[in-house]
């Protein structure tokens, strides 16, 4: 490696130590709610940053900025979620409802997903039964091994399904979608306060959005009190109309006959 690129390095290396001394000293807000859907409590680390705590991180940001390639070299540390212009004033936290579609068309593409996403859909139905036995003290142990030996029967089949479909695979036109699949992303409902005053100093408007929180990082919010004194789902046609016709082999695999 270029002695030039390690240094580079060593000193993303070294803003990134400064960011996180900085964040072990300011307070952290953890947001935490419980994904219905999933079944899972989502956690996410934020910070409510002043007017000086925000320029801090900030400035580190930009010095990583303007010594690196990279769009964001800090990217795997914090996520910056507002200006140094523009902070909010008032927020609250919730899970936002969505309806995503992800489409993949191309047969080569297809055939090699399946059995990747055949066996995560596996595992993800023997960790949601095992997880289900250990919060149901309730069931007996042979009640228990009747829930297992039916899943595993079931996962099975659809195991010798999945592979007639792959033997076979010229006969069907296959799509992998995920059409219509809720899914609920931890945010923020965020009032911004944009700095526009009227002669008077009085505030002309706020706006407001939502603002998606990342995982594993520090969300940066500037965050000023002081001013609370002053997606529509869409799917292309053709995809809409496939799914309509076509069986679910599993989760978002869909097939039908080419002809």
């Amino acid at each position: 490696m270029p002695r030039i690129k390690k240094e580079i390095l060593s000193n993303i290396a070294n803003i990134k130590k400064q960011v996180l001394l900085l964040l072990s000293n300011y307070e952290k807000t953890v947001f935490e709610k419980f994904n219905d859907i999933t079944k899972e409590v989502i956690t996410r680390d934020v910070y409510f940053l002043n007017f000086k705590q925000f320029n801090e991180i900030y400035a580190l940001d930009l010095e990583a900025k303007s010594i690196s390639d990279a769009k964001e070299p800090l990217y795997d540390i914090i996520s910056i979620r507002t200006t140094n212009d523009n902070p909010i004033w008032r927020y609250s936290e919730d899970l936002v409802m969505k309806l995503s579609s992800s489409t993949i068309t191309d047969r080569n593409k297809i055939k090699d997903e399946i059995p990747r996403r055949l066996k995560i859909y596996q595992n993800k139905k023997r960790k949601y039964l095992k997880e289900f036995i250990q919060n149901a003290d309730y069931l007996t142990q042979n009640e228990i091994s009747n829930k297992e030996k039916e899943l595993e029967i079931e996962l099975q089949r659809l195991e010798r399904e999945t592979q007639i479909l792959l033997e076979n695979f010229h006969e069907y036109k296959v799509q992998i979608s995920s059409y219509a699949k809720k899914e609920k992303y931890p945010y923020l409902y965020c009032n911004f306060h944009n700095g526009l005053v009227d002669s008077k100093g009085k505030q002309l408007k706020r706006k407001a959005t939502d603002i998606p929180l990342r995982q594993d990082v520090a969300n940066i919010f500037y965050f000023e009190e002081r001013y609370l004194e002053n997606d529509d789902f869409k799917l292309n046609a053709s995809v809409k109309r496939f799914i309509k016709d076509a069986d679910c082999l599993f989760e978002d695999v869909y097939f039908k006959k080419a002809y």
